[in-house]
């Protein structure tokens, strides 16, 4: 039993975002063997059910459940038209992601900004924007990801001109998001997360790919096409690495013809 707590990831310990935060400001990785290191760690699937399991999916939760009380009390029945009653739904609103953010992330309530502010409509500016920074609604903003779903100021903004919108459309937009934007949180996380280790190689890869190289010589691995492998860029070179020595490749990956490396069976030792 001792062994095993001595083995416990210190990601399970977590008890918001706030804590990976906190991480990522104390560990400060030295070079790509500890980087790496730390990103394995926090990879793991226990952590990744963690975070879902026991912060971010409760919070999605009970942002849904204080919106839902929060805005049945401006209205009489659920098929209400809140189309013009931005006033009511931006209420409704601050109240779920008051609750969203007691769970997953307290520190932004604490912060003098917020403490101190008795302007609903500016109360309401301010969190709807940490909500949809940590959901990924400013990965699409900069292009980075097509897929991102609407903000949570987006459905508001679009509820309150939805001529046919009710109470009714409105509950079921925030529930039909809850999972999504829980998905984005976490791929937001953890792409975060990977920057803290990796963001100093991304104008230099070609330091990583040497240490990709490096690795490769105890392993039946090899540079087929070095022209490829030296263009690669650093999430290339960390495909790459995650596959040598994981054995991650992407389904349908040809190393090969993508990163110039030829994937073969690691040598067997000899009886």
């Amino acid at each position: 039993m001792a062994d095993d707590k001595k083995k416990e990831s210190p990601f399970l310990k977590h008890k918001s975002l706030d804590d990976i935060f906190d991480n990522m400001e104390k560990d400060q990785s030295k070079d790509l063997d500890s980087a790496f290191k730390a990103y394995d760690e926090f990879s793991k699937k226990e952590n990744e059910n963690h975070y879902f399991n026991n912060i971010i999916n409760p919070a999605m939760d009970e942002m849904y459940k204080a919106f839902s009380e929060t805005l049945r009390k401006s209205f009489k029945k659920d098929t209400d038209k809140v189309t013009q009653k931005s006033k009511e739904l931006k209420k409704a609103a601050v109240a779920g992601l008051r609750k969203f953010f007691e769970r997953a992330a307290p520190a932004i309530l604490k912060t003098d900004e917020i403490k101190n502010l008795k302007d609903e409509e500016k109360l309401y500016e301010i969190l709807v924007a940490h909500y949809d920074r940590i959901t990924g609604r400013d990965m699409r903003l900069k292009g980075e990801d097509k897929d991102a779903p609407s903000g949570l100021i987006d459905i508001i903004e679009a509820l309150s001109k939805d001529e046919k919108a009710t109470v009714g459309h409105a509950l079921r937009r925030i529930y039909d998001n809850k999972g999504t934007h829980a998905m984005k949180a976490y791929a937001k996380m953890n792409q975060l997360f990977f920057g803290h280790h990796f963001n100093k190689y991304e104008h230099n890869p070609t330091k990583v790919g040497a240490y990709i190289k490096g690795l490769m010589k105890d392993r039946n691995y090899g540079v087929t096409d070095p022209v490829k492998f030296w263009k690669n860029d650093l999430h290339d070179y960390v495909n790459i690495r995650n596959g040598i020595v994981k054995g991650e490749w992407a389904e349908g990956t040809n190393a090969k013809e993508q990163y110039g490396v030829n994937i073969n069976e690691p040598k067997k030792k000899e009886k």
